[in-house]
This record gives structure tokens, C-alpha cells and sequence, in this order.
């Protein structure tokens, strides 16, 4: 547009107009959205949705030239609320783009159902492995798909290719592409979460700082570039949990606006009092889901229009909190529980949902069980591949073994 800058940041990188044109449809979701934005006359707007799905994540964009994005999709049983939005805002059949921030429940539970009812182009993860159902689903029925186009419409998908509309095309974005580091964090709370991919979308003087679940680990990686991840709106890491928006992040960030994505008396007790006085404490106009449902932002790259469903006042915004479940862990995983795991039974599904565990031991440890036997006490775990006894010590009371 005329009012935009010929070079736009985006990650750790500036893209010029000749570079984006030769490589539209080359590169991942967020060079589209800057393209589709770079094109679009001036006063044209940009829709940004954060869906009240509960407790989980659904975030539809429309560009201005009609480029169409989902972010995430809430837990499974509140698709509903997200077709709804999609039918509001003109989306019939096609999703251009869907990014899947991180595989846990409330990101990807309602995306089965979404890619069953919608075409999709682009699908983007983290790429990391991860043990839950509904992530398995999902992956399944993108496979399933693309078996499908393959096998019976090989026409119509060569001609879709030849004009860049990709069908079902999984990618595994990279830092450069991205604002996640360039390797998968290991070892940390919570893999999944630290492992979230996070995007900023710029348009003109507009930004948005899309981070998933992201806790400390990746929040100090982002924080060390300082002034590239300053945003106008920033989406809340981790529903407001206190594992996640430290003060040095969101000092770096200094977002006008922040949206928490959060359900109502959830049994985390999120958001945090921590988070909501350091968003207080920078003068962040805050949008809470669990009291203003959803939340609607449209921007022509020069003002920010933000008009959630529900108005509620600043006070109760920033000051209502919830009395969190005594023992309950938000590890990532919906399989985490109040009572220790019994690693003599546990599926790797269940054992993924302890702390400082992930996804590679929980599965070495059901393989060790299963060609050697029953695990005599917690301490015979240093003899699992991949674990030792600073691990143990992280997890032991989190676990028996009988």
C-alpha cells in the first residue's frame, strides 16, 4: 500500500518487496500475510479474532486482500464458536492457512473437526514429537487427506499446485522464518509449551506478537532481541499462567493491549495476579475471553479498533483471578494429575504429563518396562535410556512405583 514501509520486519529478518514477490508461495504462513498486507490498499483492514473456545486458543485472521489464517483450535467440543466466526466473516469452504501453535489439548482438540469441514492449504507445527490423542488425530486426518487428493483428485490437485493453493501441506517452521529458536528445547517444564511456535504479523505501524504456550525458556530467547518483538497487541503466553509472561519479556514486548485466552473458574486458577500486575504495571489495556468472550480487532495498519463481545470494566478485568485446584500442574498435557503416577502402569500418554519428563522419556520408559519388567523402586528409572538421577529427583514425587 502507499502508507507501508518497502521493507517490513518480520522475525529476525527484513524481506524486501522483490525477494517476497519471487518467493510468495515459497515460504511460510507469515511471508503470505506480509505480502497479502503489503498489497492491500492502504485503507483497506485487517480482522483479527481471538474466539472465546474456554479454555484453549483459536485466533482467525483475515488480511486485508483476503489471505485467511487459523490459529489453533481450542480444545475438542468448541468448534461450533469457531465456525460461527469463520461463517461471520465469509469463510464457506477454505482455510488458506492453519497454524497449530503447540500440539496440547486446547490448540489442537477442535482442529479435527475444522479440517473435516473446511479445505486447507498450509498446515504449520512445531514439528516436535509428542504423545496425545488429539494431536494424533489430527496428523491421522491430514494424512488421510492428502491419501484422498492423491488417489482421486490428482487432476484437480495439479492444478491447484501449478497456482500455489496448496492442499494439506504440513511445514516445520524455522528460526529466520519465525521468532522460535532454531533447535526444540528439551528437558524444560514443559516441552510443548516452551516449543510453541510464535509469530509477529506486522501491518504498517500495527503489530501482533502471536506466542501459544511459551514459558521462560523461550521467553528468554525472544527477550534477547530486544526491541524486534515490541508489539502493539500481544496474545498472552499460556492463558496467563505464571510460568509465563516474566517481567523481562513483556518489558521487551510493551504491548498497548494484551488478550488472555482463558476459560472461566478454570482449575488452574489462571490468570496469574502476577501476570495481570505486570501487564498493570507497563499501562497494558487488558481483553480477558473468560470475561469479555470473544474478542474482535481490526486495524487499517494505522489505529487498532479492539471490541470485545462482553464489555467489562478495567477493574474487574486486571483484578479477577481464580482459586487454582490444590496439586493440579499445568505441565502441558492434559493427562497431568493431582495424584502420583504409578510408572509400573502408566501409558507414555500419561507419563508425557510430568514435569521435566517429556515426550522421548515417557516413551523409553514404557519400552524399558516392556522388554525388562516392572521397575522395582523410582530409582531403577537411571537405567532408562535418557535418564538420570537429576531426573529422578525432579519427578519422584510425582511418581510410585508398585
Amino acid at each position: 500500500g502507499s502508507g507501508c514501509n518497502r521493507d517490513l520486519p518480520l522475525g529476525l529478518i527484513k524481506i524486501p518487496i522483490r525477494y517476497i514477490m519471487r518467493k510468495i508461495f515459497y515460504n511460510i504462513v507469515i511471508l503470505l500475510l506480509t505480502v497479502n498486507i503489503l498489497y492491500a490498499a492502504e485503507k483497506k483492514k485487517m480482522l483479527v479474532v481471538f474466539i472465546d473456545v474456554g479454555h484453549g486458543d483459536s485466533i482467525f485472521i483475515k488480511t486485508p486482500s483476503g489471505h485467511t489464517v487459523l490459529i489453533d483450535g481450542g480444545s475438542k467440543g468448541h468448534e461450533s464458536a469457531i465456525k460461527s466466526v469463520l461463517n461471520r466473516y465469509g469463510v464457506k469452504k477454505r482455510i488458506e492457512t492453519i497454524i497449530l501453535s503447540n500440539p496440547t489439548a486446547e490448540h489442537v482438540g477442535g482442529l479435527v473437526s475444522i479440517i473435516n469441514r473446511y479445505d486447507v492449504g498450509g498446515i504449520y507445527n512445531p514439528g516436535m514429537s509428542f504423545v496425545q490423542y488429539d494431536y494424533e488425530r489430527f496428523m491421522e486426518l491430514i494424512m488421510k487427506k492428502q491419501d484422498m487428493m492423491n488417489e482421486f483428485g490428482q487432476g484437480a490437485r495439479v492444478k491447484d499446485i501449478l497456482a500455489h493453493k496448496y492442499h494439506y501441506e504440513v511445514f516445520t517452521p524455522r528460526s529466520g522464518d519465525v521468532l522460535n529458536p532454531p533447535k526444540l528445547y528439551h528437558n524444560t517444564r514443559s516441552d510443548p509449551h516452551n516449543n510453541s511456535i510464535v509469530i509477529k504479523l506486522v501491518y504498517n505501524k500495527i503489530s501482533f506478537l502471536f506466542t501459544g504456550n511459551i514459558e521462560k525458556d523461550a521467553e528468554r530467547y525472544l527477550a534477547a532481541q530486544g526491541s524486534k518483538i515490541k508489539s502493539t497487541v500481544l496474545k498472552v503466553p499460556n492463558h496467563g499462567s505464571g510460568y509465563s509472561c516474566n517481567s523481562f519479556f513483556i518489558n521487551r514486548v510493551k504491548p498497548e493491549k494484551a488478550v488472555i485466552m482463558v476459560g472461566k473458574n478454570n482449575k488452574y486458577g489462571y490468570p496469574s495476579a502476577g501476570v495481570l500486575n505486570r501487564l498493570q504495571n507497563i499501562n497494558s489495556k487488558l481483553y480477558r475471553t473468560d470475561l469479555n468472550s470473544t474478542i474482535v480487532v481490526t486495524t487499517d495498519g494505522i489505529t487498532c479498533d479492539v471490541k470485545p463481545i462482553s464489555e467489562t470494566t478495567a477493574a474487574s478485568l486486571v483484578s479477577k483471578t481464580y482459586k487454582a485446584e490444590k496439586n493440579v500442574d499445568d505441565s502441558g498435557n492434559q493427562f497431568a494429575k493431582e495424584k502420583k503416577i504409578n510408572i509400573n502402569e502408566a501409558s507414555a500418554s500419561e507419563l508425557v504429563g510430568i514435569p521435566s519428563l517429556g515426550a522421548f522419556k515417557a516413551q523409553m520408559i514404557v519400552k524399558y518396562r516392556t522388554r525388562k519388567g516392572k521397575f522395582k523402586s523410582i530409582n531403577d528409572l537411571v537405567k532408562v535410556p535418557g535418564i538420570n538421577q537429576a531426573v529422578v529427583d525432579k519427578i519422584k514425587d510425582r511418581i510410585k512405583a508398585e
